[in-house]
């Protein structure tokens, strides 16, 4: 059975890339440095940044080793496209307009 992420598993994603973007310096600070890895008999284990691990956790908490293994480097190559990002943060202000909006109307 393919694995595929929730709604809320994207959206969970996304704010722990934005907020390690914004703590960085910017998006692009996000994958300055070459994601390293090491070989570890006939598997490869990577060193995954910081902000990374985070996101790695809560797929191990939802999915289990296994799913993670199989989900984690889909989710890389998902946050590593900058449009993906921009959708995501036009997704955001969109949001965020609505919601002051409702909350102006709701007074």
């Amino acid at each position: 059975m393919e694995l595929r992420l929730s709604d809320q598993d994207k959206s969970y994603i996304w704010q722990v890339v934005h907020h390690a973007a914004e703590a960085m310096g910017g998006y692009e600070q996000l994958f300055a440095s070459p994601l390293e890895f090491n070989e570890d008999g006939d598997r490869v284990k990577f060193n995954w940044p910081v902000w990374m691990r985070a996101i790695k956790a809560y797929i191990v908490s939802r999915y289990g080793e296994s799913g993670c293994e199989k989900l984690l480097l889909t989710i890389l190559s998902e946050v590593y496209n900058p449009e993906n990002y921009k959708a995501y943060l036009t997704t955001r202000e969109e949001v965020v307009l609505k919601e002051a909006a409702n909350r102006i109307f709701i007074r």
